[in-house]
């Protein structure tokens, strides 16, 4: 039915969804997001930071991180909002993306060409942009890991119990 359901602690409202339709949702550190079927980005939870007002226009996914969120518009642009103490929500003007994804205090997208970029907090090594194609990632707290187009995966930022150690 695309109905969301979320569950765990919810004292800020990320577990309570609105009544809609959904294609995909995310869940950042106090706050939840989903891509409504119409392609409209609606987040629910703690709004402290911003990280709940989505901006306008339609979007084709997205993701939440700890304080921050960012979209990846139906064009292949990317939207960000909320907490901006390291950069994190300030979004490439230029470029399209295949997919954005929000970490801790950082963000990483996939270019259409495959590419890494990210931005955002470097305490740990986690926007180092890596060389070489990527055909997806995934950000995590302080680390990032990505399979490229050779199938093979690599892993960057910090290695807290191998985090960026990926199995052989």
């Amino acid at each position: 039915s695309g109905a969301a359901e979320c569950w765990g602690y919810g004292e800020w409202g990320q577990t309570t969804p609105p009544p809609s339709s959904f294609t995909g949702l995310s869940a950042g550190a106090e706050h939840t997001c989903g891509i409504t079927t119409e392609g409209l980005a609606v987040c629910w939870g703690d709004d402290t930071f911003g990280q709940t007002a989505a901006p306008e226009g339609t979007f084709a996914s997205i993701s939440a991180g700890e304080y921050h969120t960012c979209g990846l518009t139906t064009e292949g642009s990317i939207a960000c909002w909320g907490k901006d103490n390291h950069d994190q929500s300030q979004a490439p003007t230029e470029g399209t993306f295949l997919s954005v994804h929000a970490g801790w205090s950082h963000t990483c997208a996939v270019r259409n060409t495959g590419q890494i970029l990210c931005w955002g907090s470097d305490f740990h090594g986690q926007i180092a942009n890596p060389s070489g194609l990527f055909e997806t990632m995934s950000a995590g707290a302080d680390h990032n890991c990505g399979v490229t187009s050779t199938a093979t995966m690599e892993c960057w930022g910090k290695d807290d119990n191998g985090a960026t150690t990926p199995p052989t």
